[in-house]
Parts: structure tokens; C-alpha cells; sequence
């Protein structure tokens, strides 16, 4: 399958000043070239219009987001690092600029890429049963710029070697001491939850909220920004790193 044949699966929903946002792509929401250029897309577009106050992100059933899509990087040729690659970082450099509340309702497992995508919300709630995590290393890719200062932003410096170096999946209350929830609920409640703490934030006057986010976020911006991307992309394509991918996936489908 190309990438011309793929689409970004996204439910967008009005509730009033605030849209909620549930990703929708394919089976585990995992992020591929169509999901960061739809998600930026989509984010960008809302917060562009006025009326949009606040945004709350989820996904559906069990998953919010897989993370990276291990398969399909196994499956195509490096070029595709080259299409992917660039989308992704400006994916989570979208996120963390975006000047509304982002509110994140993680509904379910958060691995990964989708880790990251989570710690770049505002404001995380999440369910009780949720694992969350970044395995990067453990799979064997390097973090891109702003995936590793957002999860640097995220993770309190006594657990980031566990949690970062380690690559340890967390729930529950452990993963609120490990810096990715600010809240765990029952997973029903959760959603119900992020509407009202995203209620809440949109009471804040827009050009307030805006400019404490920008001060808020510039060191994880100015870092990521400094950071050299053309090392981190030839590390991708590094034979090391995709045999190691590879070898991830297989003991994944072997399960």
C-alpha cells in the first residue's frame, strides 16, 4: 500500500467552544506519515479559528495510541524515514506550540511515540488500566528532538533513567509520580473528565493562555530547535537500528 492510498482517521466532535478530537487510525492508532501530517493539520486548523477555546485529544477503546508503526517501517524502503521523519517532529512540535489548552483523555495504552504524543498535552487524565511508556531505546531508535525534550519536560528527573534509559511501562498512580498523567480515573469517567478540566482552561482569556504557553514551552522549544535532526535521522536509517526494529516486531507478532 503507498502512501497515496492511506488515510488520517479522525472524529472530529463540537461541544461548544471546546472540540474533541479522537484519533481514529486504523486498529492501535499507530503513528505513521498520514497520521502526523493529518494530526497537525487537524490541530492547527481549530486552533486557527476563534471559536475553538480549548481541544481534547483521545483515542478509542483500549489504545490511545501504539505508538510509531514498527511494521511499516520494517516493510518499506529507508526512503520512507525521509516522509516520516520530518512529519513526526512537526507533529509534536504542534502540539506543544499550540496556543488553546490541549487536553488529553488517555483512554488506553500509550506507548512510545504515543507517549510522547500524550506528554505533549497540556493536561493528561488517564485510565486506571492504562500502560504508558517511552521504549524507544529498548526497541533501539533514537528519540527525535522534540520527542526526547517533551518526555524530558515530562518525567521528573529521579525516575527518567528508569522510565527513559530502562524504557519501564507505567499505570495508575506510578504513572502519575513518573510525570505522564495528571489524573487517573476509572477509564469510563476519563473522557468525561478531560471535557471538564478543558471547560475549565477555556475560561482563560485566549491571549493570556497563549502567551503563558509560549513561555511555558520556549526552553523545550529552543532545545529541540538547537538539536542536530540530521544525526538523529541518519541514526534511523542506521542497519543497526532497523535490524533491531525488525527483530522488535518479530518477537511482537510471535506473541
Amino acid at each position: 500500500m503507498t502512501s497515496a492510498d492511506r488515510d488520517f482517521g479522525v472524529e472530529v466532535e463540537s461541544l461548544g467552544s471546546l472540540r474533541l478530537v479522537r484519533l481514529a487510525h486504523g486498529k492501535a492508532n499507530a503513528i505513521d506519515v498520514e497520521f502526523c501530517r493529518g494530526l497537525t493539520k487537524t490541530l492547527k486548523e481549530l486552533a486557527a479559528t476563534d471559536a475553538v477555546r480549548a481541544i481534547v485529544l483521545t483515542g478509542r477503546g483500549r489504545i490511545f495510541s501504539a505508538g510509531v508503526d514498527l511494521v511499516r517501517l520494517t516493510e518499506e524502503s529507508t526512503d520512507y524515514l525521509f516522509d516520516f521523519l520530518p512529519p513526526l517532529e512537526e507533529m509534536f512540535e504542534a502540539c506543544i506550540t499550540l496556543p488553546c489548552p490541549l487536553v488529553a483523555a488517555i483512554n488506553g495504552h500509550s506507548i512510545a511515540g504515543g507517549g510522547v504524543l500524550a506528554c505533549a498535552a497540556d493536561y493528561r487524565v488517564l485510565a486506571e488500566t492504562a500502560k504508558v511508556g517511552v521504549p524507544e531505546l529498548q526497541v533501539g531508535v533514537p528519540f527525535p528532538p522534540f520527542a526526547m525534550e517533551i518526555v524530558r519536560a515530562s518525567v521528573p528527573a529521579p525516575r527518567f533513567r528508569e522510565i527513559v534509559i530502562r524504557g519501564q511501562l507505567v499505570q495508575g498512580a506510578e504513572a502519575v509520580s513518573s510525570g505522564f498523567a495528571d489524573e487517573v480515573l476509572p477509564a469510563p469517567q476519563v473522557e468525561a473528565r478531560a471535557i471538564e478540566v478543558a471547560t475549565e482552561l477555556a475560561t482563560i482569556p485566549a491571549p493570556a493562555y497563549r502567551l503563558f504557553k509560549v513561555d511555558w514551552r520556549r526552553p523545550l522549544i529552543a532545545r529541540a530547535r538547537s538539536a542536530s535532526f540530521d544525526d538523529v535521522a541518519a541514526g534511523w536509517r542506521h542497519p543497526s537500528v532497523r535490524e533491531a526494529v525488525t527483530r522488535y516486531v518479530e518477537r511482537t507478532l510471535s506473541r
